[in-house]
């Protein structure tokens, strides 16, 4: 057990899968953003990210969303469990689940 200043006594373990469902989490939300920023741009939306754009205008961008979840799992897997990866880990599923519904709901009104 390791003492921690937000929640109290967790477990090492308990972190890490804690940590593996958020970055499966990541990995579905980045598949779900993917999807929707085609089915946007196909009703003639455009990419607010400028990389993503880049990376869209290559066809790349699926690649490297791939390629990075694939890092931030090896990373997370490899490294002693901690709270912060933790919480970094479920913010980013936080913005990538934000950016799947800001997508989704300008397919709603289009």
């Amino acid at each position: 057990m390791r003492l921690n200043e937000i929640g109290g006594d967790i477990s090492r373990a308990l972190i890490r899968r804690l940590t593996i469902v958020a970055i499966i989490l990541v990995a579905l939300l980045n598949v779900g953003d993917v999807i929707t920023t085609h089915l946007v741009l196909a009703r003639n939306g455009v990419e607010a990210n400028p990389i993503a754009s880049a990376l869209l205008g290559h066809g790349s961008l699926a690649w490297v969303k791939l390629v990075l979840v694939v890092l931030a799992g090896f990373v997370a897997l490899k490294a002693p469990p901690r709270v912060g990866v933790l919480l970094l880990a479920w913010f980013v599923a936080g913005v990538y689940a934000t950016a799947v519904l800001s997508n989704a709901l300008l397919l709603r009104l289009t």
